[in-house]
């Protein structure tokens, strides 16, 4: 298991992801965010996928993953280390 988050580390729990591609297309969109750095796989648990990020933003990370080109994401809980999202093809 991964230690906690770093000062200015988010993890992000997002699914439905299933497959192998569709995880590395959501950590490829992540790290193309505005203030997004170091996008790195954690886990895998049934659909759910973890990532760990850096992010240095003045926009809350919750809004800028709704700016995401290939998905739709709602946020479903946050934390100051943590997001769960629920995420959909656009």
């Amino acid at each position: 298991m991964a230690d906690a988050p770093a000062l200015g580390e988010i993890d992000v729990l997002a699914a439905p992801l299933p497959y192998a591609d569709d995880r590395k297309r959501f950590e490829g969109a992540l790290s193309r965010l505005s203030g997004v750095r170091d996008v790195r796989a954690l886990a895998t648990t049934g659909k759910t996928h973890k990532v760990r990020l850096a992010y240095s933003g003045t926009v809350p990370l919750a809004e800028r993953l709704r700016t995401l080109r290939d998905f739709k994401v709602r946020v479903l809980a946050q934390t100051t280390t943590s997001l769960q999202v629920f995420i959909e093809d656009r």
